[in-house]
């Protein structure tokens, strides 16, 4: 018999009813899609949600564990291994890798990669003063944002400010006689990088 019409008003539909789902409250577009697509036997490539290292750097021996989220798929691979049985995998690379997730069903694949970057040289993300210009006497404030720095050190005259840092945040007043050019230099075991202001 008549069924209705579609929402635009411009197709009426006609045909029988085999089976009828009645849903508390409105029913997302991928709810339906996915009944739709059962019963017309349509199966679709499979969903990374998320894939995710924790932490994203190592330093040797540490390690990472890498975690996922994955929809309609039955088979989930990293760098060649089934991981279909577990959510979770924690790895010890000795160098900088990239994992590749795979997630695979009879309607394709799915893919994504994450780099696990390891023995950083340390990263310097701000170096400043809070006044570039004063006059002698006066005073300003260097202030700096570091990451994997086991020392750090700002030349001349100040030497190391490693206890002036904390989290990777530090600061330091200063009273410059003349124009001075400042170097901050922040050193680990793999690495030396600097930075300055004047």
């Amino acid at each position: 018999g008549w069924l209705g019409a579609n929402p635009g008003n411009g197709e009426n539909m006609v045909g029988t009813i085999h089976r009828l789902t009645a849903y508390q409250g409105l029913v997302s577009e991928e709810v339906i899609l996915n009944h739709a697509d059962a019963f017309n036997g349509i199966v679709r490539p499979p969903i990374i949600v998320s894939f995710t290292a924790s932490p994203e750097t190592v330093f040797t021996p540490g390690s990472t564990t890498l975690m996922w989220e994955v929809q309609n798929a039955n088979g989930v691979g990293i760098n060649g291994t089934s991981v279909i049985a577990i959510a979770s995998l924690t790895v010890s690379p000795t160098v900088t890798t990239t994992y590749t997730l795979i997630a695979t069903n009879s309607g394709g694949a799915a893919t994504n990669r994450l780099t696990v970057v390891v023995n950083p040289s340390p990263v310097i993300s701000a170096f400043s003063a809070s006044r570039n210009y004063v006059v002698a006497g006066e005073s300003t404030t260097l202030a700096w944002k570091v990451q994997y720095a086991q020392s750090l050190a700002i030349s001349p005259g100040l030497g190391n400010v490693t206890v002036q840092t904390s989290a990777g945040l530090g600061s330091t007043n200063i009273q410059p006689s003349a124009p001075t050019t400042y170097v901050l230099t922040a050193t680990n075991n793999f690495g030396t990088t600097n930075a300055q202001v004047q």
